[in-house]
């Protein structure tokens, strides 16, 4: 999701899964049985940071069609951008989370997840729709 505050967007700072630690990323998760893609945003929402948001507040802002190569794996990823919220930002994952920050989108950090570098580029650009991976 991406979630901003003024001009600032909100990030997670990735730990202890094995798979990009110490990289940031957008608020994100995976649907889970008998969701759909603003129920399972809105859930992990909730359970990354703490935020809730009503359907309503969910805009759909890019889809990622991505290719990894290297486990020969296909992944469909579905960004929101988040209009509004109750609640305030917390790390509310440390397990998986070493931080939350607000980063201005002029200011990243260098070590951003793919899939996050990708759905930040097409959000700027205008595109709704991006593949990547394949060559």
């Amino acid at each position: 999701m991406l979630v901003r505050r003024h001009d600032k967007v909100l990030f997670v700072l990735r730990s202890h899964t094995g798979w990009m630690d110490g990289h940031y990323a957008l608020p994100a998760g995976h649907v889970e049985e008998n969701e759909s893609f603003i129920q399972a945003a809105q859930r992990e929402l909730e359970e990354e940071v703490g935020l809730k948001a009503a359907r309503d507040q969910f805009r759909h802002a890019v889809t990622l069609h991505e290719f990894k190569p290297d486990i020969h794996e296909v992944r469909i990823g579905v960004c929101f951008e988040v209009s509004g919220w109750q609640g305030e930002a917390v790390n509310a994952e440390p397990e998986k989370h070493d931080e939350i920050r607000w980063f201005s989108l002029d200011e990243l950090p260098q070590k951003l997840t793919p899939s996050t570098r990708q759905a930040l580029a097409a959000i700027k650009s205008g595109e709704t729709y991006v593949e990547f991976g394949w060559s």
